[in-house]
């Protein structure tokens, strides 16, 4: 018995035995050469279970491929699907400016099974953090600090790179000696004014570094853009002049190794050559508010045990360290 499917050039007619038609010559039927010849894998009867998704998985597949015996077989399991990972949790919290001051906010997650499929129900929480005084830009608030009429020690509140022109500001820096009295200091073994480097107030200031500046007045500066100054500041052997993180932090010396003003291991001691404006220090940490040299002998303000943002600090190092 044969069909009447034509086979190729040759004209064959391909009998029932032989049905396949490959190449002008007819051929027994090969029902499958691989499972892609055979129904795609399937899920049926979803369900929850244990909080997770299961059901009931269809796996087919081909016995014997490429044979005249291949055939398309399946199997069916019942198995864990997909993991709902059921419960509570919340994200962690991101600070953002709402009505001008400091708020944090959330995504918290209620997940489970219903119905033979997982959910996610997201709710946000929201938080205020900090009130601001000068509003608020990038999650942080905006910096104000105050100079006082002639020398200070300042540093960038914010992690952006602008010049002193460009901050907000009412300071009138003093001009003398044929430049601006604004500098950073080069690290060196003695505090001495010859190594303060002076610059324009068009130059870039850097987070993390520590200026002196001299202003006619009483006057303020406020800083609103950039994100987080961390102190991990790096230091070089020697004295340096650093900045403060935006952060009131306690000071860490990290891996660096101090000396006192007088040029010994940093120790316990009391000190006692301090202005109205700062207490009586127990426990030298060797980090310093303002230094002068004078007459060879170098006298600070006073030690400090946390860092105010907007000041700029003396630090005096055995070695190459970055502070914690």
């Amino acid at each position: 018995m044969t069909d009447s499917k034509n086979c190729g050039y040759c004209g064959n007619v391909c009998p029932s035995s032989k049905p396949m038609c490959n190449n002008g010559v007819c051929s027994p039927k090969v029902e499958c050469y691989g499972d892609y010849n055979c129904p795609a894998d399937e899920w049926k009867n979803l369900q929850c279970k244990d909080g997770d998704v299961w059901g009931t998985f269809i796996d087919y597949y081909c016995s014997n491929p490429g044979t005249t015996q291949s055939k398309c077989f399946f199997t069916s399991s019942f198995k864990r699907k997909k993991p709902c990972y059921s419960g509570y949790s919340c994200d962690n919290w991101n600070d953002y400016c709402e009505f001008g001051n400091v708020w944090q906010k959330r995504t918290c997650h209620e997940k489970g099974c219903s119905g033979g499929a997982c959910f996610d129900r997201k709710d946000i929480e929201k938080k205020e953090k900090e009130t601001c005084d000068y509003g608020c830009h990038e999650g942080l608030c905006d910096v104000r600090f105050n100079l006082k009429k002639g020398v200070n020690l300042f540093s960038l509140p914010r992690d952006s790179s602008v010049s002193f022109n460009e901050l907000k500001t009412d300071c009138d820096v003093v001009y003398e000696n044929g430049h601006y009295d604004l500098a950073y200091y080069s690290p060196s073994d003695n505090l001495d004014l010859s190594n303060y480097r002076f610059i324009s107030l068009n130059s870039k200031l850097n987070p993390g570094q520590g200026y002196m500046v001299k202003v006619r007045d009483d006057c303020y500066v406020e800083m609103e853009e950039g994100g987080a100054v961390d102190s991990n500041f790096q230091l070089a052997s020697g004295w340096n002049l650093i900045g403060a993180p935006s952060s009131s932090e306690t000071f860490d010396k990290g891996t660096c190794l101090l000396y006192d003003i007088n040029g010994e291991d940093v120790g316990i001691l009391k000190y006692e050559d301090y202005v109205e404006s700062c207490s009586e220090v127990e426990g030298w940490n060797g980090l310093y508010e303002d230094c002068v040299s004078e007459y060879g002998t170098i006298r600070c303000r006073c030690s400090v045990d946390s860092y105010e943002p907007g000041k700029g600090y003396w630090i005096r190092t055995k070695n190459y360290c970055t502070l914690g």
